[in-house]
């Protein structure tokens, strides 16, 4: 944006040797952009919404050799958009076909797909994959059958592929689960309340084949745990008995 005026860009990832971000201009709104780190370089790649009104692109991440991100236009809502950093090669997937949104995201890459959530009229907010093509999207499970959203977030990958998050079965109440990418391999994992009390997952991450979270039982309070996909152990009761050993926000993977 030419002269003290800002551009406000946000939503900076660096993939396929760029950086892509969304970026506002007076004539065109926030929409998304592309740079190799030179001013000839910078270019914004679409006008997903056009004139003025803008599209804010968001969550920027890779599906294949493409990038997908989420952004808004008139015709289709907040949905699935893949480019290959060109106006041509932009192209949406209507998830939640019509001017309704599915607010798509966060995005997993996992491979040459990629996991996020969605929301549709008859599933509710469930987790979904992409390749990339709308032939190529589908929905994982409906964990929480029907229009009731079981709502899955923080998403992360084991080295071997297992995608894991968190989700409300109602059942169980908010817990961790497991999926490979079928219905029949989407499960929870365990409960580490029993009787549908909410664990209060967070700061989810993942280390080789094992995920790290800190978790309150309701016994020994908010502890460090870890999971192969299959089991919930925690690691240490660090402060014992009913006090927090590890504060939420805390655990980061390197």
């Amino acid at each position: 944006r030419v002269g003290s005026a800002s551009s406000s860009l946000n939503s900076l990832a660096s993939l396929h040797g760029k950086v892509w971000f969304s970026a506002f201009e007076t004539a065109t709104g926030f929409e998304p952009y592309a740079s190799d780190g030179t001013p000839a370089g910078t270019l914004r790649f679409a006008d997903i919404n056009p004139g003025t009104g803008s599209s804010s692109a968001t969550d920027f991440a890779r599906v294949g050799n493409q990038v997908i991100f989420a952004a808004s236009s008139i015709a289709a809502g907040n949905e699935v958009w893949v480019s290959d950093g060109t106006t041509l090669g932009t192209t949406s997937i209507d998830v939640n076909a019509g001017a309704g949104s599915s607010s798509p995201g966060p995005f997993l890459p996992v491979g040459n797909l990629t996991y996020f959530a969605a929301t549709t009229p008859g599933t509710g907010r469930e987790l979904w994959v992409t390749d990339g093509t709308p032939a190529g999207t589908q929905l994982v499970a409906d964990v929480r059958s029907g229009a009731q959203s079981s709502s899955p977030v923080q998403f992360v990958a084991l080295a071997n592929g297992t995608i894991l998050f968190v989700a409300n079965d109602v059942v169980a109440g908010l817990e961790l689960f497991r999926s490979d990418g079928t219905p029949a391999g989407t499960a929870m994992i365990g409960q580490i309340v029993a009787g549908g009390g909410s664990g209060s997952i967070q700061d989810l991450v993942a280390v080789g084949n094992l995920a790290y979270f800190t978790a309150d039982d309701t016994v020994t309070g908010r502890e460090l745990w870890k999971t192969d996909g299959f089991t919930l152990t925690q690691v240490m009761d660090i402060y014992p008995g009913a006090p927090n050993g590890v504060l939420a926000g805390t655990l980061r993977a390197k």
